[in-house]
């Protein structure tokens, strides 16, 4: 159950950017992962030779899809952002206001989805990466 500290419908202005900004930091570190593991993968592509082929599927599947969710994600997160100081901008609202109080500023929950599903994914891509290197 959300407390009032992270319920972002309790958000100001202010509070809400930052929530923005960080989530926007995070999906980079993501998106760091996602290329790692690909680099991983292409610099020695004899490590997960023996791995069947399957393994090699789900793998680069759960890669794709992750980036794609990620990529998702930061878009909406950014559009709600870009949203939100233009409503403040022509509003010129101050940054302690309620974000809840605002229409049409609701928290980007498909983004947020996105953000959930590209991490879960990246986490399948880890396993199965090391499930096909230790393969025997």
């Amino acid at each position: 159950m959300p407390t009032e500290a992270n319920d972002p419908g309790q958000d100001t202005i202010a509070v809400r950017f930052l929530r923005y900004e960080r989530i926007q930091k995070v999906c980079t570190y993501i998106g760091g992962g996602i290329g790692g593991v690909l680099v991983i993968v292409g610099l020695n592509g004899t490590s997960i030779a023996h791995a069947p082929r399957w393994l090699h599927a789900v793998l680069i599947t759960a890669v794709v899809l992750s980036a794609v969710c990620l990529g998702r994600a930061y878009i909406g997160y950014l559009s709600a952002q870009f949203h939100l100081a233009r409503e403040q901008k022509t509003g010129d609202l101050p940054d302690d206001r309620g974000v809840a109080e605002m229409e049409g500023c609701a928290y980007p929950t498909g983004a947020y989805r996105s953000y959930c599903i590209a991490i879960a994914l990246l986490a399948v891509a880890g396993i199965g990466l090391l499930a096909a290197v230790w393969w025997p």
